[in-house]
């Protein structure tokens, strides 16, 4: 006697996937049409809204009209989301241009390229048409005043070398406590070392999400948040890198303890070892030297950065960089951009060096 067939539902995750994709690619060029015609060719203005370019009615035809295109892309081999998700391979008769699918990526990549070009007001005659407004700053640019470079302006209370040297304690400082407390959390949000129990897989969608959404915000607002915490100055600015830096190196070390071989894992695992152990002695061997090079480019970084978070008051050498230019002062102004630049190359060449060492 046969048994039964089991009823089993059928998976609509790979065919709903490509399906949203190519309805959010069709949406995308509705609304960036739409966008056009409100901004530059018509406008229909109504009482309940500022501008429309579509009766009330409309949005909904709008919406049910892209749903149709990407059923209908799908049908006619032209679905971008099919390629994507799926990855199907084409005919080796034909370059990837030459296919549906690729003619309709490039569509998209020079539609997309020509709204940019409208959307931010691009113009290359301006360069030209206004370069000699900018010869005055150029020419106190290439004439640099060091006067400060060892002696204090007593506008700022400080020299420009001063002010260089907290700069790079901060930069390193902040790498270097960011990259410790990033360690762990490097660990806690790899998926092949917390899969496995309902409790793992908590911490490890937790820890994602935690330093996710902290270097999502970046390193200039951190500053502001920290210069009205605890003042003014270079404490801000090193607190300002050192929470993003912590959150941008558990990214990068998460993915690399992800990337890492099984064999060691599992023979520690074998052992009947505990979880830190299985850490210890499987995994921090193989990202050492990965993590060493992330830090050394993550220093990089932070020295750049922490001339920028002067704006918002996080201290170092950007302070003198940004009151200068608002004092219009393009002599000093290219003497601290000097020392910066000659800084930053200098960094850039020792720690690129010692990155081929170690990798």
């Amino acid at each position: 006697m046969k048994k039964p067939r089991k009823f089993t539902f059928p998976d609509l995750t790979e065919e709903i996937k490509p399906l949203l994709l190519d309805w959010l690619i069709w949406g995308y060029l509705a609304y960036t049409v739409i966008f056009l015609l409100d901004s530059y060719w018509y406008t229909q203005y109504v009482d309940w809204y500022g501008s429309l370019t579509l009766p009330p009615w409309g949005w909904a035809l709008t919406v049910l009209g892209t749903l149709g295109c990407a059923v209908a892309s799908e049908r006619f081999g032209i679905s971008v989301g099919l390629k994507s998700i799926r990855g199907e391979e084409r005919s080796p008769q034909k370059t990837w241009a030459l296919t549906n699918w690729g003619i309709t990526t490039v569509v998209l990549i020079v539609f997309t390229f020509w709204v940019g070009w409208l959307t931010t007001d691009m113009e290359l005659g301006i360069i030209t048409r206004r370069a000699t407004k900018t010869s005055h700053l150029w020419y106190g640019l290439s004439h640099p005043d060091f006067t400060h470079l060892i002696n204090i302006d007593p506008e700022l209370n400080d020299t420009i070398l001063g002010s260089l040297i907290d700069t790079l304690f901060m930069a390193y400082l902040a790498t270097l406590i960011g990259g410790v407390l990033a360690a762990p959390l490097g660990f806690l949000g790899a998926r092949n070392i917390m899969g496995g129990s309902p409790f793992k897989k908590a911490i490890f969608y937790i820890t994602r999400a935690f330093f996710n959404v902290v270097r999502s915000v970046e390193s200039l607002l951190w500053a502001i948040v920290f210069a009205i915490w605890v003042g003014w100055g270079p404490a801000a600015g090193t607190f300002a890198l050192l929470i993003h830096s912590m959150a941008a190196l558990a990214k990068l070390f998460s993915e690399q303890v992800e990337s890492i071989k099984k064999g060691p894992i599992e023979a520690v695992q074998a052992t009947g070892a505990s979880f830190w152990q299985i850490v210890r002695y499987g995994a921090v061997p193989q990202v050492i030297p990965q993590y060493t090079a992330f830090l050394l480019y993550r220093l990089d970084i932070n020295v750049r950065m922490a001339t920028v978070i002067a704006l918002v008051g996080g201290g170092g050498i950007g302070r003198f960089f940004f009151y200068y230019k608002s004092q219009l002062d393009w002599n000093q102004v290219g003497a601290v951009t000097i020392v910066i630049a000659t800084v930053v190359w200098v960094l850039d060449y020792i720690s690129g060096k010692a990155r081929e060492k170690i990798v």
